[in-house]
């Protein structure tokens, strides 16, 4: 599988702005997405994501509608709390 496909992927831009807070994908050679198209026929697949925030501030992600056809298990994983969050129930 290539790591960008034109058709259906597409770079993460910034704007930079002073509150913002920007989430991204990334690709195994470190590249940021903004839509990064997996194939689903893995069970065991990992999509690392990567955070830059403008200013210090708290933030929450909150998952909505996240649901596969074949009700696979969704987690976030929190390196720094070494914690899973199961993203079809739960608020990180």
């Amino acid at each position: 599988q290539p790591e960008y496909d034109s058709q259906y992927d597409a770079a993460k831009m910034f704007a930079y702005q002073d509150s913002a807070v920007y989430l991204f994908s990334l690709t195994p050679k470190r590249r940021q997405m903004a839509i990064n198209t997996q194939s689903l026929q893995s069970q065991d697949l990992e999509i690392p994501l990567g955070i830059e925030l403008m200013s210090d501030q708290t933030f929450r992600i909150e998952p909505v509608n996240i649901r596969f056809a074949d009700n696979r298990p969704v987690y976030l994983y929190d390196k720094d709390a070494k914690r899973y969050f199961d993203l079809q129930g739960s608020k990180a």
